[in-house]
């Protein structure tokens, strides 16, 4: 992809995210099912451009994250409120899912 073409692809991106976002706080289906595949090859695109150019995209891109940290809040927060929390037990102390910490 040239220059414009990341531009348009990353403003199309942005755009539908920020009115999935809008569908998501009205209780509707926000419809974004596959939209990371066109997010990573977009990224992708953009970070291989020249230099110069990737610090024109810089803006597009941080908008871009910007509006899917705020789907992110927002999604967590209804399915918190729906009781279908994200939150998974961590395993992270203890791997095997086991719950004794203390080391024996």
């Amino acid at each position: 992809m040239n220059k414009d073409q990341v531009e348009l692809e990353l403003r199309l991106l942005i755009d539908e995210v920020a009115k999935g976002h809008e569908k998501l706080l009205a209780g509707e289906d926000f419809g974004l099912h596959g939209i990371n595949r066109r997010i990573e090859s977009a990224c992708q695109a953009a970070l291989a451009l020249p230099n110069e150019e990737v610090v024109e995209m810089h803006p597009l891109m941080q908008e871009l994250r910007t509006q899917l940290q705020d789907l992110s809040t927002n999604l967590n927060e209804a399915m918190d409120r729906a009781g279908m929390s994200s939150d998974a037990p961590s395993t992270e102390d203890n791997p095997d899912g086991g719950s004794d910490k203390s080391g024996g």
